[in-house]
């Protein structure tokens, strides 16, 4: 979970526009792909978070008692969803961290 919304947040949207300006598709071996939840609970609470992030003055914002609500109501435990939405919300941070972080050469690595 932390790691597909580290780069769900990062510099992962960058490099799937790469994939579609040279019309590939990467399968299974896509970074997205690839840390996608292993689990139904985690594809749920992947989805109520998702749902529940909005744009916020210094970035993305979830609504984490929405978010836990809409988990809760399809049918994931309480202390799973909160777990998981944790791990999620760790990784949008991290991702939005990455993203930010100036490059060796003093530029920013995203701007925007």
């Amino acid at each position: 979970m932390r790691r597909r919304a580290a780069w769900h947040a990062g510099n992962g949207p960058d490099y799937c526009r790469g994939c579609a300006a040279l019309d590939r598709d990467c399968g299974l071996s896509c970074p997205y792909a690839a840390h996608a939840p292993e689990s139904a609970e985690g594809a749920t609470v992947w989805a109520a978070g998702m749902a529940c992030m909005a744009a916020g003055m210094a970035g993305p914002e979830m609504d984490m008692g929405g978010a836990l609500a809409l988990a809760r109501e399809a049918g994931v435990s309480g202390w799973t969803a909160a777990e998981l939405l944790a791990e999620l919300r760790a990784g949008v941070a991290e991702g939005i961290a990455a993203r930010d972080a100036p490059t060796d050469g003093g530029g920013m690595t995203h701007v925007g």
